[in-house]
């Protein structure tokens, strides 16, 4: 009976060390994951000029990630949620790690240890189906989001400007004015690709920061992705390369180009998400289809090579500096 008290009083003292109160962003060996990151909610943060905002989508909610009192982790997403069983967590150098399986799993990596941010990854590696890919970048725990200021994604940027007026989102009298038109800004970088030891020049197309219609800052340079992924794509008829870069924040624009083996533009698009499975063309040139027909390259050609690792690839690095 002594000896019975003896393990009991150890494990007391031990449950309550673990229960101490610590900073959520330094992990500790001696403790378990669970008592630190169970039952919290994160929730998204975007990048917007030179600081981080809780973002509210304009069509949607705000995505979340939230470890529930049922071992579940909850997926918020701006147009459908979800839940997938939690096997285990585990800390990692930098942040820690939840499993749905014993091959994916979510990484929260510390990404701004004085915002207290949180950087989100998903790895899938199992044959189990993922429904949910609308996944958050940046994450806070939701008892940290009063340190954020909170940014209403603009109703014309999800709807038309009669349904905003609907909607009572946008007075009756004010319009956008039709003579703006986003193409009137759009200027060219001079760049060059090093791959297999040739050097290829090529001209960027990149709007320059203004002010639009709608007293808005239009592409700034901290929401262009400031590094290129240049990747050659071998198609049955002719080669070419394919330019890539993702915009800084989920209402960022993202790049998209492919280019001749010589250096010439074929085509390419501005474009943001606006949900997990459509996206919104800001500004375009060329024809994407005839572009793939005349190099015979097939979508499912080019999904094979854009992430097959033998795929020659280079990346142009702060390309707008």
């Amino acid at each position: 009976m002594k000896k019975l008290f003896v393990l009991f009083s150890v494990l007391f003292f031990i449950s309550c060390k673990n229960t101490s109160k610590e900073s959520s962003l330094i992990a500790s060996g001696n403790k378990n994951i669970q008592v630190e990151y169970k039952f919290k909610t994160f929730v998204e943060v975007q990048r917007k000029a030179n600081d981080y905002l809780v973002f509210k989508p304009c069509d949607g909610a705000t995505r979340k990630l939230k470890w529930n009192k049922n071992n579940l982790l909850e997926i918020t997403e701006k147009n459908e949620d979800g839940v997938k069983e939690i096997l285990k967590g585990e800390y990692l150098d930098n942040g820690f790690r939840i499993y749905i399986t014993e091959l994916d799993y979510y990484d929260f990596f510390v990404y701004d240890k004085k915002k207290e941010i949180f950087e989100v990854k998903y790895t899938h590696k199992s044959s189990t189906p993922n429904h949910y890919t609308d996944l958050p970048k940046f994450v806070v725990d939701s008892l940290n989001t009063n340190n954020f200021k909170l940014f209403n994604q603009p109703c014309i940027e999800c709807y038309t400007e009669e349904q905003c007026i609907a909607l009572g989102e946008i007075p009756a009298t004010k319009k956008s004015k039709e003579s703006y038109k986003i193409s009137e800004y759009l200027t060219h970088k001079e760049s060059k690709i090093l791959i297999k030891g040739e050097e290829i020049k090529i001209l960027i197309p990149f709007v320059v920061e203004h002010i639009d219609s709608k007293g808005d800052d239009v592409w700034g340079k901290n929401e262009i992705s400031s590094n290129l992924m240049v990747k050659m794509i071998r198609g049955k008829k002719r080669n070419l390369f394919s330019v890539d870069g993702e915009g800084k924040c989920g209402a960022c624009p993202n790049f998209s180009a492919f280019y001749s083996i010589d250096g010439d533009l074929l085509c390419y698009a501005y474009s943001v998400r606006v949900s997990a499975y459509e996206g919104k063309t800001l500004l375009e040139k060329g024809d994407f289809e005839k572009v793939m027909s005349d190099y015979g390259i097939t979508n499912e050609d080019l999904n094979i090579q854009y992430n097959h690792p033998d795929t020659p690839t280079y990346m142009i690095r702060d390309w707008f500096d």
